[in-house]
């Protein structure tokens, strides 16, 4: 790494655990709002006091028979103004460059393959105000609640 970039890192290494404090005051904050739409959504889990989630990201799964769209339902959450991010994951294997390649495959890979289908990340970054936080919650809530009556 050249000086400059490792400066620039070694400054930010100082505000990093303010910024992992307020991405889990954020997260609280969603999870708490969020939870209420449990019929169509999984929410981010810590398993335990010993372990700390600082929660780079948001993760959201829509369940299974939800009968949610995740592409649908993106694409009303992006022309709301609540940005997301699709997950960055699946399987190798189904990948087109390894599509035919000689490899291994454990069982039939349904999580990998239903959390590249069916999650997606949206924001809990340091800088969110709370009136930020509420839109993206009374977002999702309208969302949800135009399906369910």
């Amino acid at each position: 790494m050249a000086d400059a970039p490792a400066a620039f890192g070694f400054q930010q290494l100082k505000k990093l655990d303010q910024m992992n404090a307020t991405r889990i005051k954020n997260s609280n904050y969603l999870i708490e709002n969020l939870m209420k739409f449990s019929d169509f959504i999984d929410l981010p889990k810590v398993k335990g006091d010993e372990y700390t989630h600082t929660y780079y990201s948001f993760p959201l799964v829509l369940k299974e028979g939800s009968g949610i769209s995740r592409k649908h339902f993106v694409q009303y959450l992006e022309a709301n103004g609540v940005e997301t991010r699709a997950i960055m994951c699946g399987s190798l294997s189904d990948q087109p460059s390894l599509f035919n390649a000689p490899g291994r495959n454990h069982g039939n890979l349904h999580n990998s393959r239903y959390l590249r289908d069916n999650a997606f990340f949206i924001g809990c970054h340091p800088c969110l105000k709370i009136e930020e936080l509420d839109h993206v919650v009374e977002t999702i809530g309208q969302y949800f609640n135009d399906r369910k009556g």
